[in-house]
């Protein structure tokens, strides 16, 4: 376990360069074994798919909701979801889209390589093209990071939803998911 958690390895061959430029966290190998011996003293193995796919390269018997037969059914027969991929900088793709384009963010490490002043900027971006009630959700791993101060006019944070979203996640290296909903 100490090998999959290591700092090295991790750079090496799980994220991506840059990840843990401001993480300011001690030994990484130890906090993330901590996280992982949590996840399995708290989640069936046999219930947790991402474990499995990480292990094993492949889904079991277990599998994520977006996987499932009646998830899929709808996601695969459903014309009407607007779906694209894009694999640019989020900052410059968020700054080609007009004001109030989206309703829902989903972020995955998105703020953990980014300086302070760059996270403060893609928060305006992302107030920018929400539209009001738009939802925003996000995990953070090593580097704490939330909306800047000054934007707190425009963000409500929905603690009750965000813990109980937290406990059915099966990922285990996270240290919190947020889920804040944008107000304008």
């Amino acid at each position: 376990m100490g090998l999959a958690t290591n700092r090295l390895a991790l750079k090496r061959f799980a994220r991506q360069r840059g990840m843990f430029t401001y993480s300011e966290v001690g030994t990484v190998a130890k906090i993330y074994r901590d996280r992982l011996e949590r996840n399995l003293n708290t989640t069936l193995i046999k219930d947790n798919y991402f474990l499995h796919y990480s292990l094993m390269g492949k889904y079991a018997r277990a599998l994520p909701p977006y996987l499932q037969e009646k998830e899929y059914t709808l996601l695969n027969t459903n014309s009407n979801l607007p779906l694209s991929i894009e694999t640019l900088n989020l900052l410059n793709y968020l700054k080609s889209k007009p004001a109030n384009t989206f309703s829902k963010f989903n972020f995955s490490d998105i703020f953990e390589a980014l300086s302070p002043v760059e996270n403060d900027t893609l928060w305006k971006e992302i107030i920018r093209t929400a539209k009001n009630g738009a939802v925003v959700v996000y995990w953070n791993n090593l580097v704490k990071r939330s909306y800047p101060d000054n934007l707190s006019a425009n963000i409500k944070t929905n603690n009750k939803f965000e813990n109980e979203l937290q406990a059915k996640d099966k990922v285990f290296f996270y240290d919190s998911f947020h889920v804040n909903t944008i107000i304008k």
